[in-house]
Protein backbone atom coordinates (compact mmCIF):
# COMPACT_ATOMS: atom_id res chain seq x y z
CA UNK A 1 0.00 0.00 0.00
CA UNK A 2 1.62 3.24 -0.82
CA UNK A 3 1.79 6.18 1.59
CA UNK A 4 -1.29 8.13 -0.05
CA UNK A 5 -3.65 5.08 0.54
CA UNK A 6 -2.53 4.91 4.31
CA UNK A 7 -3.35 8.84 4.91
CA UNK A 8 -6.84 8.44 2.97
CA UNK A 9 -7.70 5.30 5.09
CA UNK A 10 -6.49 6.98 8.42
CA UNK A 11 -8.12 10.24 7.64
CA UNK A 12 -11.20 8.68 6.92
CA UNK A 13 -11.57 6.14 9.54
CA UNK A 14 -11.41 9.64 11.77
CA UNK A 15 -14.60 10.77 9.81
CA UNK A 16 -12.44 13.45 7.84
CA UNK A 17 -12.73 15.11 4.59
CA UNK A 18 -10.18 12.82 2.20
CA UNK A 19 -8.87 15.65 -0.01
CA UNK A 20 -5.01 16.49 0.78
CA UNK A 21 -5.07 19.00 3.37
CA UNK A 22 -8.58 19.12 4.08
CA UNK A 23 -9.52 18.63 7.91
CA UNK A 24 -13.34 19.47 7.42
CA UNK A 25 -16.03 16.89 8.06
CA UNK A 26 -18.15 15.42 5.74
CA UNK A 27 -21.86 16.34 5.07
CA UNK A 28 -22.93 13.00 4.67
CA UNK A 29 -21.56 9.32 4.04
CA UNK A 30 -19.86 10.58 1.49
CA UNK A 31 -15.62 10.81 1.88
CA UNK A 32 -15.52 14.20 1.01
CA UNK A 33 -16.53 17.53 2.64
CA UNK A 34 -18.86 19.47 0.77
CA UNK A 35 -16.44 22.04 -0.99
CA UNK A 36 -14.56 18.86 -2.20
CA UNK A 37 -17.82 16.47 -2.88
CA UNK A 38 -18.32 19.87 -6.13
CA UNK A 39 -14.88 19.93 -7.16
CA UNK A 40 -15.15 15.85 -7.40
CA UNK A 41 -18.44 15.73 -9.38
CA UNK A 42 -17.09 18.82 -11.43
CA UNK A 43 -14.48 16.17 -12.70
CA UNK A 44 -15.82 12.97 -12.82
CA UNK A 45 -19.17 14.40 -14.38
CA UNK A 46 -18.92 17.31 -16.03
CA UNK A 47 -21.97 17.74 -18.01
CA UNK A 48 -24.34 16.00 -14.93
CA UNK A 49 -22.60 18.87 -12.95
CA UNK A 50 -23.46 21.44 -15.53
CA UNK A 51 -26.43 20.44 -15.69
CA UNK A 52 -27.85 20.71 -12.16
CA UNK A 53 -25.85 24.39 -11.78
CA UNK A 54 -27.86 25.31 -15.17
CA UNK A 55 -31.09 24.27 -13.77
CA UNK A 56 -30.41 25.52 -10.38
CA UNK A 57 -29.56 29.30 -11.78
CA UNK A 58 -33.15 28.88 -13.89
CA UNK A 59 -34.99 28.54 -10.40
CA UNK A 60 -33.33 30.94 -8.41
CA UNK A 61 -34.07 33.25 -11.80
CA UNK A 62 -37.59 32.16 -11.66
CA UNK A 63 -37.18 30.48 -15.36
CA UNK A 64 -39.07 27.72 -16.82
CA UNK A 65 -36.70 24.79 -17.16
CA UNK A 66 -38.00 21.75 -19.31
CA UNK A 67 -34.13 20.44 -20.41
CA UNK A 68 -33.91 16.95 -19.62
CA UNK A 69 -30.80 15.39 -18.90
CA UNK A 70 -30.66 13.22 -22.31
CA UNK A 71 -31.43 16.27 -24.32
CA UNK A 72 -28.64 18.54 -22.34
CA UNK A 73 -26.26 15.47 -23.12
CA UNK A 74 -27.14 15.72 -27.04
CA UNK A 75 -26.81 19.09 -27.28
CA UNK A 76 -23.29 18.76 -25.45
CA UNK A 77 -22.37 16.39 -27.71
CA UNK A 78 -23.58 18.40 -31.03
CA UNK A 79 -21.82 21.77 -29.82
CA UNK A 80 -18.94 20.52 -27.62
CA UNK A 81 -20.45 22.73 -25.30
CA UNK A 82 -18.50 21.32 -22.10
CA UNK A 83 -15.04 21.67 -24.17
CA UNK A 84 -15.34 24.95 -25.02
CA UNK A 85 -17.19 26.62 -21.98
CA UNK A 86 -14.80 28.57 -19.36
CA UNK A 87 -14.51 32.06 -17.76
CA UNK A 88 -13.03 34.23 -20.56
CA UNK A 89 -15.15 35.91 -23.04
CA UNK A 90 -14.55 34.26 -26.06
CA UNK A 91 -15.41 31.04 -23.49
CA UNK A 92 -19.14 29.28 -24.86
CA UNK A 93 -22.08 29.72 -22.60
CA UNK A 94 -25.92 28.52 -23.35
CA UNK A 95 -27.68 31.72 -24.32
CA UNK A 96 -31.96 31.93 -24.42
CA UNK A 97 -33.01 32.62 -27.92
CA UNK A 98 -36.14 34.11 -26.51
CA UNK A 99 -35.60 35.76 -23.28
CA UNK A 100 -38.92 35.41 -21.64
CA UNK A 101 -38.95 31.70 -22.80
CA UNK A 102 -37.73 29.17 -20.28
CA UNK A 103 -34.97 26.79 -21.06
CA UNK A 104 -36.10 24.27 -23.94
CA UNK A 105 -34.21 22.29 -26.18
CA UNK A 106 -35.19 24.44 -28.87
CA UNK A 107 -34.79 27.83 -27.29
CA UNK A 108 -30.87 27.46 -26.10
CA UNK A 109 -28.05 28.70 -28.34
CA UNK A 110 -24.56 28.93 -27.28
CA UNK A 111 -22.77 32.49 -27.43
CA UNK A 112 -19.07 33.52 -26.12
CA UNK A 113 -19.58 34.67 -22.95
CA UNK A 114 -18.98 38.54 -23.97
CA UNK A 115 -21.75 38.30 -27.15
CA UNK A 116 -24.55 37.05 -24.15
CA UNK A 117 -23.82 39.31 -21.60
CA UNK A 118 -23.82 42.44 -24.10
CA UNK A 119 -26.98 40.86 -25.09
CA UNK A 120 -28.97 41.71 -21.84
CA UNK A 121 -27.39 44.83 -21.59
CA UNK A 122 -30.29 46.92 -23.09
CA UNK A 123 -32.87 45.02 -20.43
CA UNK A 124 -30.79 46.19 -17.54
CA UNK A 125 -33.29 48.51 -15.86
CA UNK A 126 -30.47 50.83 -14.00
Amino acid sequence: MGMKVLIIDKKKSKGLCVAYRCGRKPHTKDRFCPKHSKRYQKEENPIEYTFAALKQNAKRRGKDFSLTIDQFKQFCRETDYIELKGKLGSSASIDRVKPDKGYSLDNIQILSLSQNSSKGVGNCPF
